[in-house]
């Protein structure tokens, strides 16, 4: 968290970029996972695990294969805002493709490892 607060210090990230990767590196420290992100910002300081793209789109997954490759697999997907009030950022940026066509294609193109629901 500290690298985040020091890079918007010295204005390599702007403060939303600098909280976005301050989450980023406290989920992966706090529960031994890797952070893949997808977000339509250009211009931020993201590394191999992110993907500009828009998560509405219907290419979302094909997307996601080229850029990180079709073995790719995701445990959870965290939605940011997503109980927000209506008028809100999240209002105007998710869509019913996402919930109605990529999330479950997630499922049905194998994107999700289920894991060992016996011992994970």
């Amino acid at each position: 968290v500290e690298r985040s607060v020091e890079l918007v210090k010295k204005n390599l990230l702007n403060q939303i970029d600098g909280r976005d990767l301050a989450r980023v590196v406290a989920l992966e420290a706090n529960n031994d996972i890797l952070a893949y992100t997808v977000s339509k910002e250009q211009g931020a300081f993201y590394d191999q695990r992110h993907l500009n793209a828009d998560f509405n789109s219907r290419t979302l997954i094909n997307q996601m294969y080229w850029r990180w490759g079709s073995t790719v697999r995701f445990r959870q997907v965290i939605l940011d805002y997503f109980w927000s009030p209506s008028g809100s950022w999240a209002m105007a940026h998710w869509q019913r493709s996402f919930f109605n066509e990529n999330i479950p294609r997630f499922v049905t193109e194998g994107v999700f490892n289920f894991g060992d629901l016996e011992n994970d």
